[in-house]
């Protein structure tokens, strides 16, 4: 009888040690949306509506009926990740990195409160044949240094708040593949061989590089990085694929430099074409010539680069 129950103990504490090596990797599932705004109705019935409200226009471009599109959507369901925008690519980068580095003093989940980060909530609405399609909240914050008193806003109204609806291209070469697939970070790592400290996942995503995230993670003393992007061609990368953190990052500037400069236009985390809103005044027509517009710089971009690598 007692050598059941020790044996009942051990198999006890082998699971919780399974399930605490896990749960790191599904942080980033593990962000609620609505909690973070959960203090203004007005705001959460906003980002509600909105995202319902263009998953409902752009469904049916891809074949899905739109009721069918508003019974996927699932804001529960939304992964958060480091939003960089157009400017200062590289040093926003080098901060998530070194929120990853400070794992000593950041927990997992802490890592995801930084002020000075911004952030983005990706909303997986329905994956098809040839496309992901999603939705993108994000919410503006000041500066800690913008806020009176050095206090940060901690109050937000609609306005603050963007939403977009995203198209992916090729599936095989698309950011949105995590987003969907909430195993495939964690079977990455393993099958890399590392013994990678599961408190230091950190997503990221890189909004107007050709629709490029980044997944950040320390493993035995040393920060690696998993990219995934719709152009790996452009970054010289392979998606899904284990590097240093150095070489991925040498990746994304020798492109930025290539690219005069790095912007393309567009706020589309999967490389898709994008319709973008904000509340009023502009909300009351939805913006489709912020896509097509967003759709010719990609194009036009991703030709600039390709003619320069011919020359």
């Amino acid at each position: 009888m007692r050598r059941l129950f020790v044996a009942a103990v051990l198999l006890l504490c082998v699971s919780v040690m399974g399930t605490n090596a896990a749960g790191p990797v599904l942080d980033m599932y593990n962000q609620p949306l609505l909690k973070d705004v959960g203090r203004n109705q007005d705001v959460v019935d906003y980002i509600k509506s909105e995202v319902i409200r263009q998953s409902r226009a752009m469904a049916p471009l891809y074949g899905i009926d739109a009721d069918e599109a508003e019974g996927l959507v699932d804001l529960d369901r939304a992964v958060k990740t480091v939003f960089i925008g157009s400017e200062g690519i590289l040093d926003d980068l080098d901060s998530a990195r070194d929120i990853t580095l400070e794992r000593h003093f950041v927990a997992s989940h802490d890592m995801f409160k930084v002020e000075f980060l911004d952030f983005v909530w990706e909303v997986p609405v329905s994956e098809i044949k040839d496309s992901y399609l999603y939705a993108s909240v994000r919410i503006d914050r000041p500066r800690i240094s913008d806020a009176p008193d050095y206090q940060p806003k901690m109050v937000f109204t609609a306005e603050d708040v963007t939403v977009w609806f995203t198209a992916t291209g090729d599936k095989t070469t698309s950011s949105a593949r995590y987003y969907f697939d909430r195993e495939l970070i964690g079977k990455i790592i393993k099958k890399s061989g590392l013994e990678a400290d599961y408190d230091t996942i950190l997503p990221v995503t890189l909004s107007t590089l050709f629709g490029t995230d980044i997944i950040l993670f320390f493993a035995e003393d040393a920060l690696y990085a998993i990219p995934f992007s719709s152009r790996p061609d452009f970054l010289g990368l392979e998606n899904g694929k284990v590097y240093e953190y150095e070489t991925v990052r040498s990746s994304v500037s020798a492109l930025l430099e290539e690219m005069s400069g790095g912007y393309i236009g567009g706020q589309s985390g999967g490389g898709g074409g994008a319709l973008i809103t904000k509340p009023e005044p502009v909300k009351k027509a939805a913006p489709y010539w912020l896509y097509a517009m967003g759709t010719a710089a990609v194009i036009g971009a991703g030709v600039a680069v390709y003619r320069k690598r011919r020359a």
